[in-house]
């Protein structure tokens, strides 16, 4: 190819030089030999030259140092410590710096230096170059050829020599993932410790409060950071990312309580209720109790306990005052009617809080009058027992007074137990 390449630079050479000839005739009737001007950079001297990548004295870039040609500033023949013949311009080119005077060759003093000494040209093997163009030592370049690809012209960091720099994750940009190192392999630049790969970057989607169902706290999102799910209202904690009431208490609305308090009127049985959450069960204060009168007619010895405060003395009956109290009819929270009845052929009146009792003496000709109220069946929210005796006049009293009940079972009467629970007070 050497020979081929010169066989074809010959002429030109040859008509380089007479031409050169000329010109340092005519310059030397004008001017002193040797001493002329940096000449402009002319294109490739010919087309064996544009047949090869400019790349003598060059890296793949077109440089001799690196970098891009379109960016690269090409020296001149000053620059190179040229005075004559062809040399690289450090840019893929070739630049142009003249002919000797006659009777001086170009290289006789050194590459590209006119002197007296003969130049002998080299080889791309003698001047070390596998690849581009480079300076023949005299004052001529020498096409050194290309390189197989991936591998280029200096591409390794050596000039005039085939070789390729692998790129790095960083320099194209991946974050993860493989890609091609630019030199027929490829690069593995890892995974994403969070999110997933695409296109070799780390995507990662922020995960939501209510995506993790969490109600409260400080949250990782799943990238890196965190996200604020926000407080527990009141008095509730915030645990595992859910708001909660802790050991020993239960959730009443938004607020915590100890166990054993209440939280509305459904806590509490009977008679009691929640009157304020978080506290104990209390006892009713409203509907107000109701007074039950007592009066007696002496003459019968029939006792008359009323609702209605004066019946017992319109009838004939005296003593009329408050034997108990008793909640107001309908009777609810687990409280029963007290019934009164009469046997109007002899005028003597009953009650019971039994309703078989009630029942069984309608049967037998009583007559049910209505009731006295509600009482309690059991002692709650200071209820007191109501004693029920039978006297020695077979009549029946009804009494909270246990010394009342133990005199009437003196005077020949019969205790016959608790008839239900009353109230001393409204």
């Amino acid at each position: 190819m050497l020979a081929m390449t010169a066989a074809r630079l010959a002429p030109s050479l040859l008509a380089g030089a007479v031409v050169a000839a000329l010109s340092s005739m005519a310059l030397s009737c004008g001017s002193d030999t040797g001493a002329e001007a940096s000449p402009p950079v002319k294109p490739k001297p010919d087309a064996a030259v544009d047949a090869a990548p400019l790349e003598g004295g060059v890296d793949a870039g077109g440089s001799e140092g690196g970098g891009d040609a379109s960016v690269c500033a090409p020296k001149t023949c000053a620059q190179l410590g040229a005075s004559c013949g062809s040399a690289p311009d450090g840019c893929g080119g070739v630049v142009e710096c003249g002919t000797c005077p006659i009777g001086q060759s170009c290289g006789g003093g050194g590459p590209n230096v006119c002197g007296d000494a003969p130049c002998t040209s080299k080889s791309c093997a003698q001047a070390g170059a596998s690849c581009g163009v480079v300076s023949d030592g005299c004052g001529a370049t020498v096409v050194c050829g290309d390189c197989t690809p991936p591998q280029t012209c200096g591409g390794g960091g050596v000039s005039n020599q085939c070789g390729c720099t692998p790129a790095t994750c960083a320099s194209v940009g991946a974050e993860c993932g493989s890609v091609a190192d630019g030199c027929g392999g490829s690069l593995s630049c890892g995974g994403c410790g969070q999110g997933t790969c695409q296109d070799n970057q780390c995507v990662c989607t922020p995960t939501t409060c209510a995506a993790e169902g969490a109600e409260c706290g400080i949250l990782d999102n799943g990238c890196g950071g965190t996200v604020n799910c926000g407080s527990c209202p009141s008095t509730q904690l915030c645990m595992s990312y859910g708001c909660g009431c802790s050991s020993g208490k239960y959730l009443c609305g938004s607020q915590c309580f100890a166990l054993g308090t209440c939280c509305t009127d459904a806590d509490c049985s009977g008679l009691q209720v929640c009157s304020k959450p978080g506290s104990a069960c209390a006892c009713r204060t409203s509907p107000s109790r109701q007074a039950v009168y007592h009066s007696w007619k002496p003459s019968t010895g029939d006792h008359l306990f009323s609702p209605m405060e004066g019946e017992g003395a319109s009838a004939g009956y005296t003593g009329d005052s408050i034997a108990y109290y008793v909640y107001p009819a309908p009777c609810q929270w687990g409280l029963v009617p007290f019934h009164r009845l009469v046997r109007i052929s002899t005028s003597e009146h009953f009650c019971t809080a039994d309703d078989a009792e009630k029942n069984y003496l309608v049967s037998q000709g009583w007559t049910l009058e209505g009731n006295l109220g509600c009482l309690s069946q059991t002692s709650v929210c200071g209820a007191v027992p109501l004693y029920r005796i039978a006297t020695y006049e077979a009549k029946h009293m009804f009494t909270t007074d246990p010394s009342e009940r133990d005199a009437l079972v003196l005077e020949g009467g019969m205790a016959e137990g608790v008839a239900g629970y009353v109230w001393a007070g409204p």
